[in-house]
């Protein structure tokens, strides 16, 4: 990869990033997000307990996280001129300290709201921000690290939502965990954060050549991952909603249901480990091609089996599925906008929280209308849709260059 695609505000600090060190902190963003995640996924069914809150109620404050995420991600080519992948990271962070003081500290259904407010700015600042950055530094160094930075979120969840079960089972109250996962999660990578150097500073070039305006937007290719990865979030964010509700409908015990949705996020985690070399040895075509039969291939266990066994495969083979999706497709835009890797970051992003928002709504309204198992047909066509756009429009640009 040519060192012309670098560019740095200030020529004299040109190259002075360290590729191991920024690696490591990457590596802690990610983290930090994960666990942020997986702390607040236990804690707020303890706050909703604690505020008395209905199912209905509650489900509905919870919208304004997707929504203020994608409000934010709109506006996030500006913000990555304005502030750089550095200050916009730090900024996140303590946009999400700042959420998790208010789960702690105001004990209202205002406060609940305004930590979810806070949250899905912090989530979508920093959620654009590590992205961005581990593309300029795919850019910049060659190497691609984006499945990996992603299985290590993953692993983040897994282990935030377990420790913070473990504290509150052990006689911790909900308002102490938020208040340690603040001080613990965040602070030590906001300071880590302040002297790292970074890889590139496109947001330092002058609005004349800002490439955010929009012409590579409408490239074929670009629209072709955002809607890749639109399909694989909605894919993973109906079995991440419904995963549960789909296996107590076959019968199956609680605590099974919980297994297997365990599982699901497992597959998830080891999905992304696997996903990396298979990008870096095959290329994001072949990957993106593997996701969308893996897709299929779950959907169809679904619809043809109607038993416990065939589901628990089904739902650990649709995991694996559409681990690599959200960050392959990344990768495979970066170059679309190299001196702006936010204005690219975003608008992928921006597919993944729209998913997040419609994708079980609508699975929610065709079960309702038919039930839980031909409702799975949905993911189905979002795999045959993701193997046509990869074929037919990321295989086609692949072959040209």
């Amino acid at each position: 990869m040519s060192q012309s695609m670098v560019h740095e505000a200030n020529p004299a600090t040109k190259q002075a990033w360290k590729p191991t060190l920024l690696i490591a902190l990457l590596a802690g963003q990610f983290i930090a997000f994960g666990l942020v995640l997986g702390v607040q996924g236990v804690i707020l069914a303890e706050v909703m307990l604690a505020l008395a809150l209905t199912e209905g109620i509650f489900g509905t404050v919870q919208l304004a996280l997707p929504v203020v995420g994608f409000l934010v991600l709109m506006f996030n080519s500006k913000l990555y001129l304005r502030l750089g992948n550095k200050w916009q990271s730090i900024l996140s962070l303590l946009l999400l300290v700042s959420a998790m003081l208010a789960f702690a500290t105001i004990g209202n259904l205002w406060g609940l709201i305004l930590g979810l407010i806070l949250s899905g700015a912090g989530f979508a600042m920093l959620d654009a921000a590590t992205n961005s950055a581990s593309m300029d530094f795919e850019q910049a160094s060659g190497r691609h690290i984006l499945n990996v930075m992603h299985g290590l979120s993953s692993g983040g969840v897994m282990l935030g939502a377990f420790i913070t079960g473990f504290a509150l089972e052990s006689g911790w109250s909900y308002q102490a965990v938020a208040i340690a996962s603040a001080a613990i999660c965040c602070s030590p990578i906001i300071l880590a954060t302040f002297p790292a150097r970074y890889p590139t500073a496109g947001q330092a070039q002058t609005e004349s050549a800002d490439p955010a305006d929009g012409s590579f937007h409408k490239k074929p290719l670009f629209i072709a991952l955002a809607s890749i990865c639109f399909l694989g979030s909605a894919s993973e964010a109906i079995a991440v909603v419904w995963t549960v509700i789909y296996l107590l409908g076959l019968e199956a015990s609680i605590a099974l249901s919980g297994t297997v949705f365990a599982l699901f996020n497992g597959a998830m985690l080891l999905g992304r480990f696997i996903n990396a070399p298979i990008v870096a040895r095959l290329g994001s075509r072949v990957s993106l091609l593997i996701s969308g039969i893996g897709m299929l291939i779950a959907a169809a266990l679904l619809l043809l089996f109607n038993t416990i066994p065939v589901s628990i495969v089904a739902f650990i083979i649709l995991g694996l599925a559409v681990a690599g999706i959200q960050p392959t497709a990344l990768s495979a835009a970066a170059p679309l906008s190299p001196n702006n890797s936010g204005a690219v970051a975003a608008p992928i992003m921006m597919s993944a929280y729209g998913a997040l928002l419609i994708a079980p709504l609508i699975y929610g309204w065709i079960a309702e209308f038919t039930a839980l198992r031909p409702a799975m047909l949905l993911v189905g066509l979002f795999g045959l849709i993701t193997c046509w756009l990869t074929i037919s429009i990321v295989g086609r640009h692949t072959a040209s260059t």
